[in-house]
């Protein structure tokens, strides 16, 4: 009999979503940048275990060089009695956050707290706004 390799929980993160599976890119195409911010805002309203914003295309653009050449990112923040800290890690259009110390004890099985997605899709179509 071959040896069995013990089972470990590891967790993966879904793909990067596509715009297109949240919204209808042909009517959001023809939209004004403000209206599709208002469209985007209103659709995520309704749901509480999402947050969203809408970023200009500069902003977009500077924030993803950010990543680009800091893809692990410490971010110290407050709480009642201390403090902790998360990590950010860049992986392509998702941006990982996990507790620092989870992540130092074994970077494999550390769960992201959330996960922020970048989408892109309209940027060069609706250019600097």
């Amino acid at each position: 009999m071959l040896g069995r390799t013990p089972f470990r929980a590891v967790f993966t993160y879904p793909c990067p979503r596509k715009m297109r599976e949240i919204v209808k890119m042909s009517l959001i195409e023809r939209e004004t940048p403000s209206n599709i911010k208002d469209i985007w805002n209103t659709y995520h309203a309704p749901r509480p275990q999402n947050v969203s914003t809408v970023l200009t295309a500069h902003q977009y653009r500077l924030l993803n060089s950010r990543l680009v050449t800091s893809p692990f990112f410490i971010f110290p923040l407050r709480r009642k009695g201390g403090r902790f800290l998360l990590l950010l890690q860049s992986q392509e259009k998702s941006q990982l956050f996990t507790f620092l110390d989870d992540y130092k004890r074994a970077p494999e099985r550390a769960t992201p707290y959330f996960i922020l997605t970048l989408f892109d899709e309209i940027i060069v179509q609706k250019g600097d706004w």
